[in-house]
């Protein structure tokens, strides 16, 4: 199924001469669905869309996840890791919003630097060097020693930013 909205846009502008007759519209809609969007309109129960936007609504919220959105480098920047998030997680949606962008290469590694939290940034400051994909691989491997850092603060050890400049050389 193509975005829902796109399909709907086309269709009223192929329909442009009918947009009055609301009926007609209501008609004429099925015949443009095709496979799973077909399926769905015949497993309606008989008379149960009789308006034209009763029908579009149902439309768009039965296929609404393959609606295209234009995303930008603003929308990716906004993107933060909380601080009980882990990194894979983090990651995940991180790079579900990336993959939609296209931008350099340097910029999107600027950005994930940048929505990590500050611990995990100075594990990357000293590696800014290397792909955003081996980047990704690094902190995901050193998250278990930034835990160990999260739990030596509470105990109120040793400095942790100490020991992240310490242990950051040490791929």
């Amino acid at each position: 199924m193509q975005d829902p909205k796109m399909h709907r846009k086309k269709f009223q502008e192929e329909a442009i001469e009918y947009e009055h007759d609301r009926d007609l519209l209501t008609n004429l809609f099925p015949h443009s669905l095709k496979d799973e969007a077909l399926k769905l309109y015949f497993q309606l129960p008989k008379n149960n869309i009789d308006r034209y936007e009763d029908f579009i609504h149902l439309f768009l919220h039965e296929f609404g996840y393959n609606i295209l959105e234009k995303f930008y480098f603003k929308d990716l920047c906004k993107i933060k890791q909380l601080p009980n998030q882990s990194i894979k997680k983090f990651i995940k949606v991180w790079k579900q919003m990336a993959t939609k962008i296209t931008m350099p290469k340097q910029e999107l590694k600027d950005a994930f630097a940048n929505g990590l939290l500050p611990i995990f940034r100075l594990f990357i400051i000293s590696h800014n060097d290397i792909l955003l994909g081996d980047m990704i691989d690094f902190v995901i491997k050193k998250e278990p020693c930034i835990n160990k850092i999260y739990a030596m603060k509470n105990k109120d050890h040793a400095s942790p930013l100490k020991f992240v400049l310490e242990n950051t050389n040490r791929a």
